[in-house]
């Protein structure tokens, strides 16, 4: 029985040829739509999961429209955020968080370098616990006029990842 409707599966496809390509073309375009939206879809769920406290972690994004194009990191301006702080007092971390403007002009003892800053307020570590190489203990306060460099802006720029105390640090957004 299997065999019959084969071949007429076979047949009917040898008969009608545009047919059956627009009919498969249709299925597989439908299908790689729908591999698509469920891995999106999974993406979006887990991508930050790995943080300890991920179920309580809710990023807001504001939208700048007047700028070149959209931010690839999420941002919430000391207005808005203080205005959250307000209206929900039982949060106890809001955070605002801003880009830098993009790549920024950093100054390291008289040499210029170009590389992404990110302006984060001090309670942003209590929500995204990072490892400390060097340095401060992990959730400790940033002192003022104080940086954090990744470990990968370290060893370019200094090529070691004990750069605690260091001077000349400065930077000026483009």
């Amino acid at each position: 029985m299997i065999s019959h409707f084969t071949k007429m599966a076979v047949k009917a496809l040898l008969n009608f040829k545009l047919h059956s390509t627009i009919s498969l073309l249709s299925l597989v375009f439908g299908f790689l739509c729908f591999i698509s939206a469920v891995l999106l879809a999974n993406y979006t769920d887990s991508f930050d999961q790995h943080f300890p406290n991920a179920g309580k972690i809710y990023n807001i994004v504001q939208i700048n429209t007047g700028g070149p194009g959209p931010e690839r990191f999420p941002i919430v301006a000391d207005p808005a955020a203080r205005y959250l702080r307000a209206a929900f007092p039982d949060i106890p971390n809001i955070v605002g968080a801003a880009a830098g403007g993009g790549d920024a002009d950093v100054t390291i003892d008289d040499q210029a370098i170009k590389m992404a800053t990110r302006y984060v307020e001090a309670n942003f570590f209590n929500i995204f616990e990072m490892e400390s190489l060097h340095g401060l203990a992990t959730g400790s306060e940033l002192p003022p006029n104080s940086a954090i460099v990744t470990e990968s802006v370290a060893l370019r720029v200094w090529g070691r990842t004990d750069v605690v105390g260091g001077k000349g640090f400065s930077w000026k957004s483009r």
